[in-house]
């Protein structure tokens, strides 16, 4: 019930409703109201790089630890200049290496072998043309099926080289690595190919010529694993990798010192050794790379 007032004006006396009614009646009535508007889903929490959250049934339980090769080991970001060890190359790289070394080895033989079948052509020709002309093979026939034979080789090794770097990067990630991950499909294949077999070409001549070679090679040899990484043009690479081997000449030397010491070491013993260490080395300068260049959080020394 409400109270009694007076009314100032006229003396009469009148009820005046109580403050919950009065609010009340402004209200719609449940029954004239319509349905009841459907509750919003709640939004699901992101999804976790380590697996489901734990089940409300075991509150001890721990959450999904990343199995080999789900979740990559390293940063993408942008390239940073970072002195690193040669001792924490080594290790990460045996790590690695002992991990994957079936399919290092596998695609090791295939870079060494397919380059091999276009020439082939060659001493075929050479054989027939010797047999034929009684010991004297014509030259001119040689060259002309000899030079697009040995181009056609050359290509084929740049663009397996390109395979063993994509591998090499991957294991020292530790992501899953594939035998067909030697033929490298990473959308610049012919531009990084032929970019790669120019710098080599140089460098080539260069160290053949004059020492300035080895130069070139100390402050550029990152170019290939950043065409086949970042699938940059030719000039960003040469820029990218001269920022990587800042600071960190020393280590490359010795890294290079160390490799042919144990390439020399293993061809003394046995050639197939050679064979057995070679991907090694590969990804030796594959977490080189990734170490120098900030992406690989190994042993680094800012």
């Amino acid at each position: 019930m409400g109270k009694h007032a007076k009314c100032p004006q006229c003396q009469q006396l009148s009820v005046v409703p109580a403050e919950s009614s009065a609010l009340g009646s402004d209200l719609p009535s449940a029954a004239n109201s319509g349905p009841a508007a459907p509750k919003p889903p709640e939004p699901k929490p992101p999804a976790s790089a380590f697996g489901p959250p734990p089940s409300s049934d075991n509150p001890y339980a721990t959450s999904a630890l990343p199995q080999y090769g789900a979740t990559p080991v390293g940063n993408d970001g942008a390239i940073t200049n970072t002195t690193v060890d040669v001792s924490d190359i080594f290790n990460h790289s045996w790590e690695c290496f002992q991990r994957d070394f079936g399919v290092l080895f596998l695609a090791q033989l295939v870079a060494g072998i397919a380059p091999l079948i276009p020439l082939i052509p060659i001493g075929i020709l050479f054989f027939a043309a010797t047999m034929a002309a009684g010991g004297d093979a014509s030259v001119g026939l040689l060259l002309i099926v000899g030079i697009p034979c040995v181009l056609i080789a050359l290509l084929l090794s740049t663009y397996l080289m390109l395979g063993q770097m994509d591998l090499a990067l991957a294991s020292a990630r530790r992501q899953r690595v594939e035998i067909g991950m030697i033929f490298y499909r990473g959308g610049n294949s012919i531009s990084a190919m032929f970019c790669l077999l120019a710098f080599n070409m140089v460098v080539s001549v260069l160290v053949i010529f004059f020492c300035l070679g080895f130069v070139i090679l100390l402050l550029y040899w990152p170019l290939g694993f950043l065409l086949v990484d970042k699938k940059v043009s030719l000039g960003e690479a040469s820029g990218l990798a001269r920022k990587i081997t800042a600071n960190n000449a020393g280590t490359a030397i010795l890294l290079a010192i160390i490799c042919v010491a144990i390439s020399f070491a293993a061809s003394m013993i046995c050639q197939l050794i050679v064979y057995l260490v070679t991907p090694f080395f590969v990804l030796a300068w594959a977490t080189a790379y990734l170490t120098m260049s900030g992406q690989l959080p190994v042993g680094q020394r800012r």
